[in-house]
């Protein structure tokens, strides 16, 4: 029972920090109903809790640290950001215009949003809520004898 709240916690803080607490949800401009958001909530711990609870595993049992963690979370950032979103490589992207400075032909994105929105993936939606879920439920040291 306390694994599964471990990982509830870690999908739902993930989700909540990821999306809400930037309030990204709201991206037409208007402040969706309370049924819309425990819907964004529910589907948002699943994206962004996922990808944490999976980083965090494959990090700590095979025995790796931060270092891991972090490069696995950028790998998630790469492949969310880049794929699934379309926000590196879209200069368009919800008439945002994300790409229109620093762009860099070479490689079709541009520096300054994609150092930005990397980190933001990388420290905000998996290593903050990892740090705060490892926090609130620390795993038992093992005695020296």
């Amino acid at each position: 029972m306390k694994l599964l709240g471990r990982y509830l916690t870690l999908a739902f803080l993930s989700g909540v920090t990821a999306e809400f607490l930037l309030g990204d949800q709201w991206l037409a401009g208007a402040q969706p109903s309370i049924p819309t958001q425990l819907v964004q909530a529910v589907l948002y711990a699943a994206f962004y809790g996922s990808a944490a609870i999976l980083i965090r595993e494959i990090a700590r049992r095979t025995g790796r640290g931060w270092v891991t963690i972090l490069l696995l979370a950028l790998a998630f950032g790469v492949l969310e950001e880049g794929i699934v979103d379309e926000t590196l490589f879209n200069p368009t992207f919800y008439g945002e215009h994300l790409l229109r400075f620093g762009f860099i032909p070479a490689i079709g994105v541009a520096g300054p949003w994609t150092v930005f929105v990397l980190s933001l993936r990388v420290f905000w939606s998996i290593g903050c809520p990892i740090a705060t879920a490892e926090g609130l439920f620390p795993r038992p040291v093992a005695k020296r004898v």
